[in-house]
């Protein structure tokens, strides 16, 4: 069996370390920091479905939802996978047009989802108290993961077969000799060859392969008025106040291991980049625990207990993942998408028989070739 280098131990590197070693493959898993701690630990973590588009996307992220319920089933259903469905609302004419358009659109489609009336949402989430005209719907086949504990898992047991994990330097230099890659160079000097390499590094993936001539259509993250960086707020409650993802037009947020509050919005997200400082941090986070009371008013009135981050999601620039070998380098294979969680024991398994020699049809839609 081939030996196989993974750039980046997120969730598609550690998912897809796990599949090859389940496989028979050797395998080295390369990150700087330990698994599922860059922007998979950090994420939103939605396993989700119910505004993707086209319909092939959705169809898609259908099945990845699908494999994280099989893949989990593996693990005995562990904490870290939370399959207890997802809640949005609506409070505008507009939006609430836009959410009941939605609701038909999916259950033409075959997909769950239902519109809540107040007595079942208070059923779902008891602390939850929405407008008196607000428009909620389920969609009962969606949930989340606790990111970082989920690639460790798949880490860990991607070690317990045939896998390298190596860690503490990150990669410094991508070596090819103008067909192939021959070769990734670590911070630390040391040099890593292997048969075939998957690049699956999120947002630093553009850097990695800029010096053999490849370019990722990703957005930059340090571009003015980039999309790619994101305000993450933890807020410490000290009791489950909910159970799922809820999303609303100005506030998504969900659970976290321990009792808290994982909370982010869209048109505060505009406002921050990478660059953003702490003082701005801290304003952020507080107006986000403000919507939150709105909301939950079980959340404890108090301001400790919260921070914020900055966390850079890697954004394809036509929305839809980029999976596949790179033109030009017959053994190098890059993974890339918005969806890293939702798609990310769906792509693990279908890049890891890809990279052992079967074509996935399904992923003919995402290659990296539609860029060139």
């Amino acid at each position: 069996m081939p030996h196989i280098a993974i750039v980046g131990a997120g969730i598609l590197g550690a998912a897809t370390a796990d599949r090859l070693c389940r496989a028979g493959a050797r395998v080295t898993l390369v990150d700087a920091r330990e698994p599922g701690t860059g922007a998979s630990g950090t994420s939103l973590a939605w396993l989700n479905s119910n505004a993707k588009e086209p319909r092939s996307y959705h169809d898609l992220s259908v099945q990845g939802i699908a494999d994280w319920r099989r893949l989990a089933g593996e693990f005995g259903n562990p904490a870290w996978y939370a399959p207890t469905g997802s809640i949005a609302w609506a409070g505008t004419d507009d939006a609430r047009a836009d959410l009941a358009a939605r609701v038909a659109r999916l259950r033409d489609w075959g997909y769950p989802a239902s519109e809540l009336t107040a007595t079942a949402l208070a059923d779902l989430e008891p602390h939850l108290r929405l407008p008196a005209d607000a428009h909620a719907a389920f969609f009962a086949g969606e949930g989340f993961l606790f990111g970082g504990p989920a690639a460790q898992a798949l880490a860990g047991r991607a070690r317990s077969g045939a896998a390298d994990l190596v860690t503490g330097s990150g990669v410094r230099d991508v070596e090819g000799d103008g067909g192939t890659v021959t070769g990734v160079v670590l911070a630390d000097g040391r040099r890593i060859t292997a048969d075939a390499y998957v690049f699956s590094a999120g947002p630093a993936t553009p850097g990695l392969l800029s010096g053999l001539g490849v370019s990722v259509a990703l957005e930059p993250a340090d571009a003015a008025g980039s999309p790619a960086p994101c305000l993450v707020a933890h807020v410490t409650t000290g009791t489950d106040l909910i159970r799922r993802v809820v999303q609303s037009p100005e506030l998504s947020m969900r659970p976290l291991q321990h009792p808290g509050l994982y909370l982010e919005a869209g048109d505060l997200n505009t406002t921050v980049d990478v660059h953003t400082g702490a003082d701005v941090l801290d304003r952020h986070v507080a107006e986000l625990r403000a919507r939150a009371a709105k909301v939950l008013p079980a959340l404890p009135d108090r301001t400790t207990g919260a921070d914020g981050r900055i966390c850079v999601r890697p954004l394809p620039s036509d929305g839809l993942p980029i999976v596949g070998w790179l033109p030009g380098l017959p053994n190098a294979y890059l993974m890339v998408t918005h969806s890293g969680m939702t798609l990310g024991a769906l792509l693990g398994r279908l890049a890891a028989a890809e990279v052992l020699g079967t074509r996935q049809s399904v992923l003919d839609p995402y290659r990296p070739e539609r860029f060139h």
